[in-house]
């Protein structure tokens, strides 16, 4: 099998839809590594379009701290505004621990444990 590994999206879904529209023709599927919110203008409408897509999304910092699982001193002052940012334009996902929703498998990011057992 091939897979296209994903990572660090960020919330650029103009990336992310450019990156999809080269990777999945050529592969099996899409895994994502995590990191998919953080500093851009499209959380939302990126965890939704690598949840359709992804076969397994792993939760980075970024997730944990939006979700509350990671506390946001540990961010700079960017990532903590864009995570707090993140958590005002999707309550619903910041309320989910590591956004079990998306089928997270596992976690990445310095210092940070998985939650999901």
């Amino acid at each position: 099998m091939r897979y296209a590994i994903l990572s660090d999206v960020h919330g650029n879904l103009e990336a992310l839809r450019a990156v999809l529209a080269d990777a999945v023709p050529r592969t099996d599927g899409v895994l994502c590594l995590g990191d998919s919110v953080g500093y851009g203008a499209d959380p939302g409408a990126c965890v939704e379009l690598l949840d359709a897509r992804a076969r397994a999304i792993v939760a980075g910092n970024h997730e944990h701290g939006v979700a509350g699982l990671l506390d946001l001193d540990w961010f700079n002052r960017w990532a903590r505004a864009a995570a707090e940012w993140t958590r005002e334009m999707m309550p619903l996902l910041a309320r989910r621990p590591a956004f079990e929703v998306r089928r997270i498998v596992g976690a990445s990011g310095a210092g940070v444990d998985s939650h999901l057992g």
